[in-house]
């Protein structure tokens, strides 16, 4: 029980923060933007007090203390004098892409500060995980796990290249230069002709990889391209699942339930991994997952779904591209509608999780 309890209150401290970050995007968007923002609530209403007003903008305190929200002059009411709704299409663009963009920018901060902990890796040759026999490769003497640093004088650092580079050389004797453990040995290899610009090596291969300390501002690059590559998966993720590379509970969605389910997992292994002494970071798992909540809400935010920014988004790229606004009533009707479909698909996605609680592949 005391377990359950911690993790429902780190998911509600997690969820909460991320939420009030998205909304410190959008208010310091509308600033620059010059748009006036009557209030920013810390929690949810009602409201229980007035801390402070600073630049015209109230700062509250609400009754329902999970996340926040910001509340623009003349929101959804385009008779507002000056308010956000008669501000041009491409500062409202801002203020709403702004939200999202924090989340994200949050995510690569956690990423960086886990990479100064944990440091990077660099890759440092071809490593070979197997050598089939009375191959080429055995022939030649290579052996699995050694470490193929050049192929005829170029520097390995990239599989695509080394597969090439054996395709174009069928029948040809290939100098390779290998690391095998504190040794550098100097061996001749010649690939199986296949058919034209296809030969055999006979290894199996993978990236070999050093770990490499880093500083702060290094990190800040690992961070960066883990939030890209995490995007980038996310776009890959239908044709993964058609070519049945991932299965669908590996690409499921998940809600609240099923992200304190995996926070509890995450933790779990963190303490675990310390009191054995094997941690080489301080929560290592439970940061990365962190971290990917805050990609993961951001990237949700920017999908053209009525109800959500992106939604949003979408109506105004639609009006900046055809230089006229759709009715307001139109655009309220479809955030309502989408905002009903959007808590029906909650209330399922939720109720997968109760009755079919995730299992993170943590180690």
């Amino acid at each position: 029980m005391t377990g359950f309890l911690l993790t429902v209150v780190e998911l509600v401290i997690i969820l909460g923060v991320m939420i009030f970050v998205h909304e410190l995007g959008h208010y310091l968007a509308a600033l620059w933007m010059k748009i006036p923002v009557e209030e920013f609530g810390i929690g949810y209403p009602p409201k229980v007090k007035t801390l402070f007003t600073w630049r015209g903008t109230e700062f509250t305190l609400n009754a329902i203390p999970f996340g926040g929200f910001v509340r623009p002059r003349g929101e959804d009411d385009p008779g507002v004098e000056g308010g956000i709704e008669q501000a041009p299409a491409w500062r409202r663009l801002i203020v709403l892409v702004s939200g999202a963009l924090m989340n994200l920018l949050m995510g690569v901060l956690i990423f960086s500060l886990l990479f100064v902990q944990t440091g990077g890796a660099e890759i440092a040759g071809i490593l070979v995980t197997q050598v089939d026999e009375n191959s080429p490769a055995a022939a030649a003497g290579l052996l699995a796990e050694d470490v193929i640093l050049s192929v005829n004088g170029e520097e390995m650092l990239d599989l695509d290249r080394i597969v090439a580079v054996i395709d174009a050389n069928g029948g040809e004797a290939l100098e390779l230069t290998v690391a095998r453990g504190e040794e550098t040995l100097y061996l001749t290899a010649i690939p199986a002709a296949a058919g034209p610009n296809d030969a055999n090596l006979g290894v199996g291969i993978t990236y070999a990889v050093r770990p490499v300390d880093l500083n702060y501002f290094q990190a800040l690059g690992y961070g960066v391209r883990t939030v890209g590559d995490m995007i980038e998966l996310t776009f890959k993720l239908p044709a993964m699942l058609i070519r049945g590379e991932i299965s669908a509970e590996e690409a499921r969605v998940s809600g609240p339930v099923g992200i304190g389910q995996m926070l509890g997992q995450a933790r779990e292994v963190d303490v675990a991994e310390q009191q054995s002494g094997t941690a080489a970071a301080f929560a290592a798992n439970t940061l990365w997952l962190v971290g990917a909540i805050a990609v993961g809400l951001g990237f949700a935010n920017l999908l053209p779904l009525p109800a959500l920014d992106g939604g949003r988004i979408l109506f105004v790229l639609v009006e900046m591209i055809f230089r006229k606004r759709l009715p307001g009533n139109v655009e309220a009707t479809v955030h309502a509608v989408g905002f009903i479909l959007l808590i029906a698909v909650s209330v399922l996605i939720t109720v997968n999780d109760i009755f079919n609680p995730i299992n993170l592949p943590l180690p």
